[in-house]
């Protein structure tokens, strides 16, 4: 899809080295406002939104809510704020950042309304300095899904793999 019919259906910054923080601010504001925002990952192409709006995320993928979402952290040293370590601490800092999900009981702390028909709950601390500099300016996590619809067989990589779900998206990060 040309960049021009891209622009159209949702607002797209590019990420550069000069645009970073700009990029990070601006998407800081989307999701603050309760928007849902795409970003690239260490892995794919995601799609975020603040925990108490993860509504949105089920509903733009068509996924069931027996299917639970994700969440992103800036550091592994957050996990303890939202699940019990069931793994050594020096474990867990070997593995995040990186391409890990781990898959942890949530504690109180998590609300009720985020994947409430499971106590568990996956975390990632990406190896990505976007998706860890945006989580640690909100200062809380992200629930987080890959950005395709439930059940395709698309692993979105590229801009160009999520235009099907781009009218739903508040902004997008290209790079």
């Amino acid at each position: 899809m040309p960049a021009e019919a891209l622009a159209s259906l949702a607002r797209v910054l590019r990420i550069t080295p000069e645009t970073f923080e700009e990029v990070v601010e601006a998407a800081a504001d989307v999701l603050l406002r309760g928007g849902v925002v795409a970003l690239p990952t260490d892995t794919l192409y995601g799609v975020s939104t603040l925990i108490e709006h993860s509504d949105k995320l089920y509903a733009l993928k068509k996924r069931p809510r027996n299917k639970p979402l994700g969440l992103f952290l800036s550091d592994p040293a957050e996990i303890s704020l939202w699940a019990r370590l069931t793994i050594s601490p020096h474990l867990a800092h070997q593995l995040l950042p990186g391409p890990v999900t781990l898959i942890l009981n949530r504690l109180p702390s998590l609300p009720r309304n985020f994947n409430p028909d499971t106590e568990n709950v996956g975390v990632r601390v990406p190896d990505s300095p976007l998706v860890r500099a945006l989580c640690a300016r909100l200062g809380r996590p992200l629930a987080q899904t890959s950005a395709n619809v439930s059940g395709s067989p698309v692993n979105p990589t590229r801009v160009d793999d999520f235009c099907d779900i781009m009218d739903q998206i508040d902004l997008v990060l290209d790079g």
